[in-house]
């Protein structure tokens, strides 16, 4: 009797544990999921989008592009050419964001050639899913490309401004050496499995075990890449390029603490640049003048190191 009662606990018992697992296993994709797959915005935001667009193109000169990254990810851009240019700058938007909502950084360097673009997975270009980083990097190559091979831009030094994701794929693109004159790193996140540990309970409430390795690992079923793999940190240490960081004190989503590690990280020429107020990734919109100010004097300090 004893056995049949304690054979029949287990097997309860184990029913448990495997609705369970099934249950965090489904919480946890869809979590994946809403993490990684092609946002679908609301039309509202995608009204603004559309009103940035025409101001890009019919303001600034603006001119579509589209070109492909190493996977063949067809991904679309804007370019802006500008007389007697003097140099060239790759622009990243940010996570869930779009080439559009970089209209007040393109609107800062009004003399320079730019070219902004969609990551794979965001605005116009083609993508399914985004891995925030990891294939990003090779989406910021296939831009360097672009401008590197632009009959206009080719001759130019190319630098590159990059915005949360984008600062972390920009970062990512120049450890596979590609020759940036100089990067500008703002808003930057550490190390995307670091960063969705923290934003796990503060976004959808469920603590961070054990959903925390469900979600590492269809992660990494889904995308063939780690969250470990995209380290901003570990991209930092290979950087030969000049390197200016900014980053806000009142960044909730990512720590300035990673700005600091970040900034000791790299070993050749740096410049780090902390604000007070402003929210994540909205430096250039709340301190325009200080931004290009800032910029611009860490651009003239790589031309003459010395001053």
């Amino acid at each position: 009797m004893i056995r049949v009662r304690l054979k029949k606990a287990v097997i309860v018992l184990s029913l448990i544990f495997l609705i369970a697992l099934a249950i965090v296993s489904a919480i946890s994709y869809y979590v994946v999921k809403k993490f990684i797959f092609r946002r679908v915005h609301k039309q509202e935001w995608l009204q603004r989008n559309g009103e940035f667009n025409s101001l890009l193109c019919k303001e600034h000169g603006g001119q579509p592009v589209t070109f492909k990254a190493s996977d063949g990810m067809a991904l679309a851009g804007l370019l802006f050419l500008r007389p007697q240019a003097q140099r060239n700058f790759l622009m990243c938007h940010g996570y869930s964001r779009s080439k559009e909502r970089l209209y007040n950084l393109v609107k800062l360097f009004p003399h320079d050639n730019i070219l902004i673009f969609d990551y794979r997975a965001h605005g116009e270009s083609q993508g399914d899913f985004t891995t925030i980083g990891y294939y990003e990097k090779d989406d910021v190559v296939a831009a360097f490309n672009l401008l590197q091979n632009h009959e206009t831009t080719k001759n130019l030094p190319i630098f590159g401004i990059g915005v949360s994701m984008g600062a972390v794929s920009l970062l990512g693109a120049a450890a596979q050496g590609l020759p940036f004159k100089g990067l500008v790193i703002d808003s930057a996140f550490k190390r995307l499995d670091q960063q969705l540990a923290k934003m796990l309970p503060e976004k959808t409430g469920l603590p961070v075990m054990p959903f925390m390795n469900f979600c590492q690992t269809i992660f990494e079923y889904l995308c063939a890449c780690t969250m470990e793999e995209v380290n901003a940190h570990v991209w930092a240490e290979t950087l030969t390029a000049p390197v200016l960081i900014i980053h806000s004190n009142h960044d909730t989503l990512a720590d300035v603490a990673a700005a600091h590690e970040l900034y000791a990280k790299v070993s050749g020429h740096k410049k780090l640049w902390i604000v007070d107020d402003a929210h994540h990734a909205g430096i250039f919109k709340l301190y325009p003048d200080d931004y290009v100010q800032n910029v611009t004097a860490f651009l003239d300090s790589i031309e003459a190191p010395s001053a």
